[in-house]
This record gives structure tokens, C-alpha cells and sequence, in this order.
């Protein structure tokens, strides 16, 4: 089914029902549960939640590496039961804590790595790799034959945010990307990802845990509660936000100004 896209991502009453134990009652218990909300083009949609909130269950369901048992995840008009799954994951930036560069290829490999999989030139692959290097503040005559076991954290981070944008994906998804960083590193890599984004425009999902992280990075966020999203709201308007899960998270963000 493909129609013409409201949004770049949108959720119709999706729930994902997980299987019983061999021998126990038809049933389940659900990870996520009557999602409806969608992603505009161009935002950043930060979902916030603790552990086990279904954040990251969201997150699998936009590329595809979960299907809904019921309702429907919409990508550029299209249901994620009608894409090509392959096709559709190679379409998407995807940015996660422990990276996940491939020990036995350069930098500039794991940066290329997507283009090469769709075919592009080698000569184009380089230039791509080079570019977003430099973009990402790791000059290429530097870094681009380096290995990711010669790189400190911060900056294999970045070797994954250029990876994610090479094949100049429309959407971004980011699941935890900064949160294995120091402080410093931490602040440092959100810096570059604003400056990426103020001109790049890309639709980014950004799952985190942190308040901070979410009212800095997010132009909306959608805080999750036991599989379920229970308000959507601008960054700004989340600090007023009168619900128990919301005034927690507010709380770490007063504590933390009254302490810093």
C-alpha cells in the first residue's frame, strides 16, 4: 500500500503483542501498545522514557526490524509491511551507544560501507567518506586509514554519525548515540549534531533516557511509559507538563540546575 505522505513517519494504533511461552495461553504481554503519533519531516523527535519504557521497540519498528501484530507503521507513505526491508534500513541512518564499526575495515570503509552496498563508484565512496569526515571535525588525511581500534570514543561516535548520513539518508535513527560518552564528549558530539542538522534538515528519531539530552537535541518530545506514549509535546512545554512520569524527569533537570 503507498500513498502520499503526510508525514515522514507515522504510527496508526500499532501494537506489538510479544509471543507466550511454548505450552502457556494464547495471549502475550505488549512491548508497545496503541502508538499513534507521527514524525514531521525535518524534526527532531526525541523519545523519552526509562528502561524498558519501549523505546527502543519503537525505534525497531520504524526500519522494519519489528512488524507490528497490530496497526501500522507508515515510512514515506508506505507501510512497513510493503517495503522492501533491506531497502528500506539502507535508506535509514542508524546511530546506537556501542556504534558497531567493523574492527577490520578503515574509517573511511565503515563511513562508506552503505554507499559501497548500493553500488556506488569507489571514486564516489571516497569523496563521500572524505567530505563527511571533515564534517565531522576528523580530517580525512588523518583519520581515513586509521582503524576504529586506534580511536577514542568520541571519535568513533563521530565515525558513526558520518556512517549513518553517507548514503544522504531522509531519515536518522538514533537509539542512546551519546550515551556511553564522558560529559565533555558527551556535549561535544550533541554540538556537532546540531550544527549537522541545522543544515541538513534530516528527520531524526533520537531514543534517550536523559532529560537534558532530550530538551537540548529534541524539537519535540514524546515521553514513554510501559509500551505507551503518554503525552507528545514541544521541548519547551515539557518543563509544564503536570503528569507523574513528566514532573520525575522535571525534577532531575531542577535538581541538577540547583547542584550545578
Amino acid at each position: 500500500m503507498v500513498r502520499a505522505a503526510a508525514a515522514a513517519l507515522e504510527f496508526q494504533q500499532v501494537t506489538l503483542q510479544t509471543r507466550p511461552p511454548t505450552g502457556t495461553p494464547a495471549g502475550g504481554s505488549a512491548r508497545v501498545k496503541n502508538l499513534s503519533f507521527q514524525v514531521r519531516t525535518g524534526e527532531v523527535l526525541a523519545l523519552l522514557g526509562r528502561s524498558g519504557s519501549g523505546k527502543t521497540t519503537t525505534l525497531k519498528l520504524m526500519n522494519g526490524l519489528l512488524l507490528p501484530t497490530q496497526g501500522q507503521v507508515w515510512v514515506q507513505g508506505q507501510t512497513t509491511q510493503d517495503w522492501d526491508l533491506i531497502a528500506l534500513r539502507r535508506r535509514m541512518g542508524y546511530v546506537i551507544q556501542e556504534i558497531g564499526l567493523l574492527p577490520h575495515l578503515t574509517v573511511a570503509q565503515n563511513v562508506g560501507l552503505v554507499p559501497s552496498l548500493l553500488g556506488w563508484t569507489a571514486g564516489k565512496i571516497q569523496h563521500r567518506a572524505y567530505d563527511l569526515l571533515a564534517q565531522v571535525g576528523l580530517p580525512p588525511e588523518e583519520f581515513a586509514q586509521r582503524y576504529p581500534v586506534q580511536l577514542s570514543g568520541g571519535q568513533r561516535q563521530r565515525v558513526g554519525v558520518a556512517r549513518a548520513l553517507a548514503a544522504n539518508p531522509d531519515i536518522l535513527l538514533l537509539d542512546e548515540p551519546f550515551a556511553a560518552l564522558d560529559p565533555v564528549t558527551r556535549f561535544e558530539v550533541q554540538t556537532l549534531f546540531l550544527d549537522l542538522q541545522r543544515s541538513l534538515q534530516k528527520t531524526v528519531v533520537l531514543i534517550t533516557h536523559d532529560i537534558q539530552e532530550a530538551l537540548r537535541l529534541g524539537d519535540r518530545i514524546g515521553l514513554m511509559q510501559q509500551g505507551t506514549l503518554v503525552s507528545l509535546t514541544s521541548a519547551q512545554a515539557f518543563m509544564q507538563l503536570d503528569h507523574p512520569e513528566a514532573q520525575c524527569f522535571q525534577r532531575t533537570v531542577m535538581e541538577g540546575s540547583v547542584h550545578g
